[in-house]
């Protein structure tokens, strides 16, 4: 991941903001938000910090939507896709 592309690890990105969030977890790409515990408070957390890494909205939905790892990161690539067609 470099500081002028954050997208260009967005996996890894993710795998790390899991991994604060549930500290001593093994997080792989089919860790499981709901299985590791998470609640609204977390869906909030792991949200803000990928809008504030990715410099995109993050909604906490998207983490309910898409509780995998895989899933999540998915949905973001989707979702910039999306923006950047909008901006195009």
């Amino acid at each position: 991941m470099t500081d002028s592309d954050p997208w260009s690890d967005v996996d890894g990105l993710v795998r790390e903001t899991f991994a604060k969030a549930f500290p001593g977890e093994d997080i792989t790409e089919d860790s499981d938000f709901f299985d590791l515990g998470g609640e609204s408070i977390k869906a909030v957390e792991i949200s803000a910090a990928m809008e504030q890494a990715l410099g995109v909205p993050v909604h906490p939905s998207a983490l309910i939507l898409h509780p995998t790892v895989k899933d999540f990161v998915q949905a973001l690539k989707t979702g910039r896709e999306l923006r950047d067609t909008e901006n195009s």
